[in-house]
């Protein structure tokens, strides 16, 4: 998970994570999006978004969500 700390900011970074890391194929994207306007890909190995919605995330003790984590980066 990669948090930034503005919604423009977390579409910078999808944009630039997205390039680095394109999707093969029929794959689907390695990378999601998750702002409090929409939501891309959410299940996605590699999810940018905004603190908020983070802790929102953690709050709700998604046990699935929570157990995905391998690294947050802020």
């Amino acid at each position: 998970i990669y948090v930034s700390p503005t919604k423009a900011l977390v579409h910078q970074i999808f944009v630039e994570i997205t390039n680095r890391f394109p999707k093969k194929g029929s794959q689907k994207s390695p990378v999601g999006l998750m702002t409090g306007d929409f939501q891309i890909e959410t299940s996605s190995r590699i999810l940018v978004t905004v603190p908020e919605l983070l802790k929102l995330l953690l709050i709700e003790n998604n046990q699935h969500f929570v157990s995905n984590i391998d690294c947050v980066i802020l």
